[in-house]
């Protein structure tokens, strides 16, 4: 900025130098019209503007320009490195997605082998239980079904001995003698085995 600002006080005190000289050179020759516009100054004119736009020339392209160049290029290069951080931030960040998504991965393949474990453990326990359980209901049938047939059994004998006592009183009752307890027994037990 400061730079441009001397250059254009520079200039302009150049051409203000330049009129000064140029007026003062007219009216010394006492002419009232316009002096740029008389044929008799224009190779003074040419000739000045010729050193000023080469002095200019000079000062921009020695100071002014270079140093516009610097400022150009420290941009430029400021720009650069900002691209390649952005970039080598931008490929980070991709790594750490990938890990991410790889771990991401990695823990639902986890995940799965642990509830498959779990379901094959419960399926496991459950088969070990139904096993028990049908286990235990078979023992209990077979005890039941032993129970029953000991129930049967004495029932059949008390079936037997009321069938032989119920006997013995009928024909009491029904021909009022009584019959011996050995020959209601042997009349009860023929008549029970021509029922089986």
């Amino acid at each position: 900025m400061s730079i441009t600002r001397a250059t254009f006080g520079a200039s302009t005190a150049l051409s203000a130098a330049l009129l000064a000289l140029t007026s003062t050179a007219h009216a010394a020759e006492g002419g009232g019209s316009l002096p740029q516009l008389d044929v008799a100054t224009y190779p003074s004119q040419l000739f000045w503007l010729l050193v000023s736009f080469v002095a200019l020339y000079l000062l921009l392209s020695k100071v002014a320009l270079p140093r516009v160049s610097e400022v150009l290029e420290s941009r430029q290069e400021r720009i650069d490195n900002d691209l390649a951080k952005a970039q080598q931030l931008r490929d980070e960040a991709g790594t750490v997605q990938a890990a991410y998504e790889a771990s991401l991965a990695e823990s639902r393949t986890k995940a799965q082998g642990v509830v498959s474990a779990a379901n094959a453990d419960i399926a496991a326990r459950l088969a070990a239980s139904e096993e028990e359980a049908a286990r235990k209901s078979a023992e209990a049938l077979q005890a039941a079904e032993t129970r029953i047939a000991e129930a049967s059994a004495a029932a059949l004998d008390n079936i037997r001995d009321v069938a032989a006592e119920v006997a013995g009183q009928a024909v009491t009752k029904l021909i009022g003698v009584d019959v011996a307890a050995a020959s209601v027994n042997a009349a009860v037990d023929q008549a029970m085995g021509d029922g089986d």
